[in-house]
């Protein structure tokens, strides 16, 4: 049991640390090393600065830390460069999830933050620099709060300190999109096509003009577009511009035609095998490694599923859009269990984080679904357990979870006015064959081959 500094690393190179957990430490991981990685590495309950790094090409991968007392959780030094891919932790009270000193340049992919429902946030912020003259290089790609059902509270700033003017952050998060610098009064767009802002690449990047014609190979068959001097539009077949020869003709009259009154809706194409009405579906409930049930949930909003029917070669496929599947909270707990025809479990017991087995889990880039592939003959059953609320949860067996656009309403018709001669009306079939109605003496129907 360490009381601090449980990992110091003095300039190393080609470090690679590995599923390494610690409680209570100050100052956990101190690593000064080029070349490196941290993979599942974490610390429950420290103080100071969590991941203490200085070095150039290090990548921490599913790392984190469930430290409200905190002051930093990552801490990049001079001239540092550092990625963080799928970085979990609780919100700190106090302190920030990131600090950069000068020159530091930080990626970072997935930063979650979970919410204590015991503590109060107030003037908290992601990130915080060294100085007001740090130049820093940020980007920040996807950031979420968990917060427990009701719970509202202060959101955190982006900064705590306003860096130097020269530093360049991207965002991509929270409906931000784009490059900015800081400056007193918030963040400034970047405009990195100006030559002056180019502080790296020497080539020259020219801005399309707004008037005048489009460079020929910027054409592709199909475009459209309006001539003006035609007072038509016309199409790219490839080759040339095409102009239909005559323009359609619209009827002076078209009270005839009874428009259509609805709207176009998005609906499953799927059947979801989650029924929360099934005597088997537990609330409040996850399944341990045997299997078995247990509603030790801690705080987290959890559920598991019934006993879905299933053979080798299934296909399983889950979304959970108010949870989350992503290493951190509750990684050690299954997310699926396979079980035999008596309902007894095989041994296939799938957990957030991969392991190298057959009944591993591909995750979802977002972290919110993942899907298993069935590959031991004598399952009959699995059963899922699922993060958040089940409501808008769905689990599939051999079908992808996809919607399909469907007309709800009344489709456009003539009027009983209109006498249409079925001669002139045709189908398409599925290979590009048109195909009319036909009728005998007798009123028989068939269809036949139409011709133009």
């Amino acid at each position: 049991m360490c009381a601090s500094n449980a990992v110091h690393i003095d300039y190393g190179t080609s470090t690679v640390l590995e599923r390494v957990y610690c409680s209570g430490a100050a100052n956990p991981y101190i690593i000064q090393s080029a070349y490196s990685s941290l993979s599942q590495v974490c610390c429950d309950g420290g103080t100071g600065t969590i991941f203490s790094i200085t070095g150039n090409g290090v990548v921490l991968n599913g790392c984190g830390a469930e430290s409200k007392d905190a002051a930093v959780y990552v801490s990049a030094g001079v001239d540092s460069n550092l990625t963080i891919n799928g970085f979990y932790g609780w919100r700190q009270t106090a302190g920030v999830p990131i600090m950069m000193a000068n020159r530091a340049t930080v990626t970072v992919c997935g930063l979650q933050l979970y919410e204590r429902s015991a503590d109060t946030y107030t003037n908290t912020a992601l990130v915080d620099v060294t100085g007001p003259t740090a130049q820093i290089a940020l980007s920040l790609i996807g950031f979420s709060i968990i917060r427990s059902a009701g719970r509202t509270g202060q959101l955190p700033d982006l900064l705590a300190t306003i860096p130097s003017a020269d530093s360049k952050i991207f965002l991509a998060t929270d409906g931000l999109n784009g490059y900015f610098y800081p400056t007193p009064s918030g963040l400034v767009p970047y405009d990195g096509y100006a030559s002056g802002n180019r502080q790296y690449l020497a080539d020259t990047v020219a801005l399309p003009g707004q008037g005048g014609t489009l460079d020929a190979d910027k054409y592709y068959p199909g475009m459209s577009v309006w001539d003006s001097s035609l007072g038509k539009p016309k199409w790219w077949t490839g080759s040339g511009w095409w102009q239909p020869v005559a323009a359609p003709i619209t009827p002076a009259d078209t009270s005839f035609v009874q428009a259509a009154e609805g709207e176009y809706q998005q609906q499953p194409n799927f059947t979801n095998a989650l029924n929360t009405a099934d005597p088997d579906f537990k609330p409040n409930t996850r399944l341990n490694g045997s299997g078995g049930e247990s509603t030790d949930v801690r705080n987290y909003t959890m559920w598991t599923s019934g006993y879905i029917g299933c053979k080798a070669r299934d296909v399983i496929r889950v979304r959970c859009p108010d949870g989350t599947f992503e290493s951190g909270g509750g990684s050690i707990w299954p997310i699926a269990v396979q079980y035999n025809a008596m309902k007894e479990s095989t041994g296939a017991v799938t957990y957030k984080a991969t392991s190298g087995t057959s009944y591993d889990a591909v995750f979802d880039s977002d972290g919110k679904g993942f899907s298993i592939t069935i590959n031991d003959l004598s399952v009959a059953f699995i059963r899922i357990v699922g993060n958040g609320d089940a409501a808008g949860a769905i689990i599939t067996k051999n079908q992808e979870i996809a919607y399909k656009q469907v007309w709800v309403g009344t489709p456009m018709q003539f009027g009983d006015e209109v006498k249409q001669n079925m001669a002139n009306v045709f189908v398409q079939a599925p290979n590009g064959t048109l195909y009319t109605i036909a009728v005998d003496n007798s009123g028989n129907l068939s269809a036949k081959a139409f011709t133009q």
